[in-house]
């Protein structure tokens, strides 16, 4: 399991960036495995993470656009969170484009993927 670049979506006004209260689209790189599949929706669901997308790990090419491509062509089944937030590659990158309020719900819903395991409703 990987998590990276969980961001809030940003759009621009006026020539100025401003924050929306949308967090910005993310996806989940998951390995073809039904059981890690439904399980991977079903914590999605749980933690109420809107605006997210299950992909399999070669749906933008043979790689992923992510850190996890070395795995994948090697087998190794995972689950890689990952958001393309417009100032990913921009000076404009800072601390402040974090999806804070999205850590916990985040890290509730990795933690049932690392023992295959059933979803719990809340996380606490």
């Amino acid at each position: 399991m990987r998590l990276q670049h969980a961001a809030v979506r940003w759009e621009t006004v006026n020539g100025t960036w401003v924050p929306t209260a949308d967090p910005e689209a993310r996806w989940w790189f998951t390995w073809r495995l039904p059981r890690l599949e439904h399980l991977v929706a079903a914590t999605i669901e749980a933690e109420e993470l809107r605006r997210s997308f299950i992909l399999p790990p070669d749906a933008c090419g043979p790689c992923l656009p992510t850190d996890g491509a070395f795995f994948h062509p090697h087998g190794v089944p995972l689950v890689h969170f990952a958001s393309a937030p417009m100032d990913l590659f921009d000076s404009a990158n800072a601390f402040d484009k974090v999806d804070v309020a999205s850590q916990k719900p985040l890290a509730c819903a990795a933690v049932p993927h690392r023992r295959l395991g059933s979803p719990s409703p809340t996380c606490t």
